[in-house]
C-alpha cells in the first residue's frame, strides 16, 4: 500500500514538472505572431524557455 501512494505521488510530480511547461509554452506561442520569426528561432526560444522553466519547477518542489 505504502509503494503504491509513492507510485501515485512520484506520478503527479512529473506530471506537473515535465507537462505544465510544455502547456504553458504551446499556449504562450498560440497568441503570438509567429509568422515573422523563422521555425529555428521558435523552436530555439521554446527548447530554452522550458528548460528554463523545468529547473525552477525541480528546484522549488525539492525545495517544499
Amino acid at each position: 500500500m505504502l509503494f503504491k501512494s509513492f507510485i501515485y505521488s512520484l506520478k503527479v510530480w512529473l506530471t506537473s514538472v515535465a507537462i505544465t511547461p510544455l502547456v504553458f509554452s504551446i499556449l504562450a506561442y498560440s497568441g503570438g505572431n509567429v509568422l515573422n520569426d523563422s521555425v529555428y528561432e521558435q523552436i530555439n526560444r521554446a527548447a530554452y524557455q522550458y528548460g528554463m522553466i523545468l529547473v525552477f519547477e525541480l528546484l522549488f518542489s525539492f525545495i517544499t
